[in-house]
């Protein structure tokens, strides 16, 4: 039973209710962090735990990293954060917080989780990422709605440059 969840009947009750019984299909509005939700002719609300506050990237070394990022997307040192440890970067347009956390380990795989860059041109956004250390890869794709292309930060972490078709 999910204490995230709850029950709104006619008689305004309140109890507990499983969230497997909710479905994305059966939502039926969203008012700020609330959905209300049909489920077995009964109306609830589910409440999100929370809010989302920052995209965090593991590296070896955040000052340098973030530097990179920063030139990239914007945004300023939180200066209580800038330290070898850690580094973010406050007001970053589209994104609020990204922050640069240093780990031990160098990466050896994919990333299961990448940012998407929106900008108006790839080849001109590829040729500054590259002077400033980045790497692409492969060649430019096309999809129905944008075309991408894949690039790697100095440390390795796959990012893609979008223009989109239809903005």
């Amino acid at each position: 039973v999910s204490s995230r969840l709850r029950e709104k009947t006619c008689f305004d009750h309140h109890q507990l209710m499983p969230f497997k019984e909710c479905s994305e299909s059966n939502i039926l509005g969203e008012e700020g962090s609330l959905k209300l939700i049909q489920a077995r002719s009964v109306y609830i609300f589910a409440m999100a735990l929370g809010k989302f506050l920052a995209a965090v990237i593991d590296c070896k070394d955040p000052l340098a990293l973030s530097s990179f990022w920063q030139q990239l997307l914007g945004g300023e040192v939180d200066p209580r954060t800038q330290s070898n440890e850690w580094v973010a970067l406050a007001g970053v347009p589209g994104l609020g917080y990204l922050g640069f956390q240093k780990v031990p380990e160098s990466k050896y795989v994919k990333n299961r989780v990448h940012l998407d860059v929106d900008v108006e041109s790839i080849e001109d956004a590829m040729n500054d990422a590259v002077a400033l250390g980045a790497e692409k890869l492969a060649g430019v794709v096309e999809e129905q709605t944008n075309y991408f292309q894949v690039m790697l930060d100095p440390e390795g972490n796959e990012f893609c440059f979008i223009l989109r078709k239809n903005k």
